[in-house]
Formats: C-alpha cells, sequence, structure tokens
C-alpha cells in the first residue's frame, strides 16, 4: 500500500482527522471486499455514513445497501405513506433486503391526528399487503 495506511483510508471529516491528499496519477489501493463488508458492518448504527458509503463506488455500494436496509423503521404516517407510494420498481429492490420492518414507534404526535385519522392510513389490508412485499422478512414488530 505503499505509504498510506488503512486507517487514512476511512476519514471522518467530523472528528477532525486530516484527509490524506491524494495525488492526481496516484493509484487506487486496493482493499479487500471482505475487509470492506467488515468495516461497513461496523458502521450499521450510522445510517447517514452508511449512506455515504454506498456512494463511494459500486463495492461499496453492494455491501452497504443490504446493511442500510436489514431494518426499516416508520415512525411518522408521512414517511410511511412515501414508501407506500413509492414506485414498485424501487420496493422490488428494496424489499429483499428488508429483514426486520419496525412499526412500533409509529406515532402521530404533533400532527394533531386522531386515532381514527391513524386507523385510515394504517388499514389491515394494507398492513397485509406491505408484508406480502417483504419475501425475506424476519421480524416484524
Amino acid at each position: 500500500m505503499s505509504g498510506l495506511k488503512l486507517s487514512q483510508l476511512f476519514v471522518y471529516p467530523i472528528a477532525g482527522v486530516q484527509v490524506v491528499p491524494v495525488k492526481k496519477n496516484a493509484s487506487v489501493p486496493y482493499i479487500p471486499p471482505e475487509i470492506i463488508r467488515i468495516i461497513l458492518d461496523l458502521l450499521r448504527g450510522d445510517k447517514k455514513t452508511l449512506a455515504a458509503c454506498a456512494l463511494v463506488n459500486h463495492t461499496f455500494n453492494l455491501y452497504a445497501t443490504p446493511i442500510l436496509y436489514h431494518t426499516v423503521a416508520f415512525t411518522f404516517p408521512h414517511t410511511f405513506t412515501l414508501f407506500v407510494n413509492a414506485t414498485n420498481d424501487i420496493k422490488r429492490r428494496c424489499s429483499k433486503m428488508v429483514r426486520h420492518l419496525d412499526l412500533s414507534s409509529f406515532s402521530t404526535c404533533g400532527l394533531q391526528k386522531s386515532s381514527i385519522e391513524t386507523q385510515n392510513i394504517v388499514t389491515p389490508e394494507l398492513l397485509i399487503h406491505i408484508l406480502r412485499s417483504f419475501p425475506e422478512l424476519k421480524a416484524f414488530s
């Protein structure tokens, strides 16, 4: 790896670590996919960083995306409605990665929604449709 340390390849600007300048003609060091997977798995709890990593290149995207979609949680009716109304193509690609669907924090607090209005948003039919949309789902809460 001639001069670059592995710790220098993954820089967190928020932590105040300096970015290592790379010459334009310098080749990108090879990192085995197994190492990338291990590093990204350590970021499981940091969705924002994982989303940024998914944009790095094809290999990072390949390993970061399933981690990002492993657990999908909805906390407000608005996000739930956005998901329900997403195009079928997006749902088809992402739904195979979801292992845990979490609606336990679903709340209408601050939205002036009554329980009757909430029942109109999350109907039993809609829940059944969503659950059928996740062929690899292992947990639902």
